[in-house]
């Protein structure tokens, strides 16, 4: 009984391994979500608004589609946001791919050198970069979570069974 007992908490304590790499692996897919999200309302706010740097990063903070990102949260009344920005992004709180990490940091350090049609411009540069990353880890989200879930099943159940 205590065998039986013991191989069912190994069993499980596999499937909850599979669940959390599979849950890590979907909360990186929301946070490149909310980048992507954060370029489009860039281009727009840019677009039709003219806003100024701190205005921007004030209206992402507030917005329910961005204010998950670690990296925004700054104080909007220091008059150097963006090296705040870049030290954030430096720190990566949101567990981002060395990729990602790059395209954040060049576009906070390219970004207010142009007028508003090269800020426009280089928004949608990085929405578009970051609209691939979504598809590809969407597809790929797809199979390692199904894969995780399934090994921490079967890593379980074998090593329950090699201890029985």
């Amino acid at each position: 009984m205590i065998k039986l007992f013991g191989s069912l908490m190994i069993i499980g304590s596999g499937i909850g391994v599979g669940f959390l790499l599979s849950s890590k692996n979907k909360t990186h897919l929301k946070t490149v979500e909310s980048i992507e999200k954060m370029f489009i309302q860039t281009s727009l706010m840019l677009k039709y608004n003219a806003v100024t740097f701190n205005e921007l990063i004030g209206y992402l903070q507030e917005s329910s589609q961005t204010n998950s990102l670690h990296f925004l949260k700054c104080d909007n009344s220091s008059l150097d946001i963006p090296n705040e920005i870049i030290q954030n992004i430096r720190k990566n709180k949101d567990a981002l791919t060395q990729d990602e990490l790059n395209a954040l940091l060049d576009f906070f350090s390219q970004f207010g050198q142009t007028d508003i049609d090269g800020q426009v411009l280089l928004s949608k540069r990085y929405e578009s970069f970051f609209n691939d990353r979504v598809n590809y880890l969407r597809e790929e989200s797809k199979q390692k979570c199904k894969l995780y879930n399934s090994l921490g099943f079967l890593g379980g159940a074998f090593l329950a069974v090699l201890l029985i």
